[in-house]
């Protein structure tokens, strides 16, 4: 399929395809517009999930960041192909996820459907898949399965107070950016790939008193910054397994992970 295929507000997305997003929009302090690869096949009004594409290796190679690494390779026709091997010409970060509303998505500018089955397993490193939260017999306490509370900016620009964190164990530690799933209370409507949960249930009295449901929203999964102040606070309270294991099977249906 060739790149800088134009998409009407209705048609497919299908998964792969990098779009430039321009950066007033993104929840990030950036200056340029940015690549983002699409990784879920996307229908308008649903939501979609892209990860952010970069020419520099930084993140991965100072704070270790899940990343895969591309290259462009020639094809006997000559058109430009993507393929895993170095050295890179480009970085696709699965730490840093968007989510956004694909009816925006109306023009892509290169595709990388050959990578997605990489993109994926990288994506599944990059949200700890299966590894559970942390545990001090595995060494330093990490990040992953806490409550984090999002600062009044953050909630500016995602829409969202609270969230579990999903970032896998090491590069949670960083706080640089965090995947999460945000939480939302009763009234919130469940999308297709949410989890709804009942009380009793130890983490509801932290996020708020006299809740007795909420949804955690793997729709709507995404990464949130510690640099660019979205986070107030990483708490002490952590999901409870049953609700990892549902959300963690809601996540590799809605990303088709290996």
């Amino acid at each position: 399929m060739p790149s800088g295929l134009r998409f009407t507000e209705t048609t497919p997305r299908p998964a792969g395809h990098v779009f430039i997003l321009p950066h007033r929009d993104v929840p990030a302090s950036d200056a340029k517009d940015r690549g983002y690869v699409l990784l879920t096949r996307s229908i308008p009004p649903e939501t979609a999930t892209l990860a952010f594409r970069s020419s520099q290796a930084t993140e991965m190679k100072q704070f270790g960041a899940p990343c895969l690494p591309l290259a462009t390779a020639r094809a006997p026709s000559g058109r430009a192909v993507r393929v895993r091997a170095e050295p890179a010409t480009s970085y696709v970060y699965p730490s840093r996820l968007l989510f956004w509303r694909s009816e925006r998505l109306l023009a892509s500018a290169d595709v990388l459907t050959l990578a997605m089955r990489a993109l994926r397993e990288r994506l599944k490193v990059a949200m700890g898949m299966g590894t559970g939260i942390h545990d001090s017999s595995r060494g330093p306490e990490t990040h992953r399965g806490k409550l984090l509370r999002m600062s009044d900016a953050g909630v500016a620009l995602f829409g969202f107070r609270w969230a579990f964190v999903l970032t896998e164990h090491a590069y949670s530690l960083q706080e640089r950016w965090q995947i999460v799933a945000p939480v939302f209370g009763p009234a919130a409507a469940v999308q297709q790939h949410d989890v709804a949960v009942q009380a009793p249930l130890p983490w509801l009295a932290t996020v708020q008193p006299g809740w007795r449901s909420a949804v955690i929203s793997a729709t709507l999964a995404c990464s949130v910054s510690h640099l660019d102040g979205h986070i107030e606070r990483v708490t002490k309270t952590t999901i409870g397994h049953p609700e990892l294991q549902m959300l963690e099977d809601q996540l590799t249906a809605r990303f088709a992970l290996p």
